[in-house]
């Protein structure tokens, strides 16, 4: 899914108030907001998807585990994103009388075999 300009704005609004909290707490330095900034600023663009947005809070959290409970929600919403796109096929394909396919997509999807 590509990433809006509001989603956009929402993490930046994210990554600026961990690294406030970080700052009061003593988890981040003053010179590490500097880099976290150049770093944000330097991976922004390349960031076009909800997935490239995951890869780059994974790469941020490992670099600043200030960061990892970020990584965690944004990883959280996709996966209950996900559970719900398969939940809307299952019943889809349930109504449309292919029963089979449906048990499948469900099995698939909770990783039964």
């Amino acid at each position: 899914m590509p990433l809006t300009k509001e989603r956009e704005d929402q993490i930046t609004r994210a990554i600026l108030e961990a690294i406030a909290t970080g700052l009061e707490n003593g988890t981040i330095h003053n010179a590490d907001s500097a880099t976290i900034a150049d770093f944000w600023e330097g991976k922004v663009d390349s960031i076009k998807t909800e997935e490239d947005l995951l890869s780059f809070l994974l790469e941020l959290s490992q670099k600043w585990p200030v960061f990892a409970n970020l990584y965690t929600v944004e990883k959280g919403k996709k996966s209950e994103a996900n559970e719900q796109q398969v939940t809307q096929d299952v019943v889809a394909l349930a109504n449309k009388g292919k029963i089979d396919e449906a048990v499948d997509l469900a099995k698939t999807a909770t990783g039964e075999q």
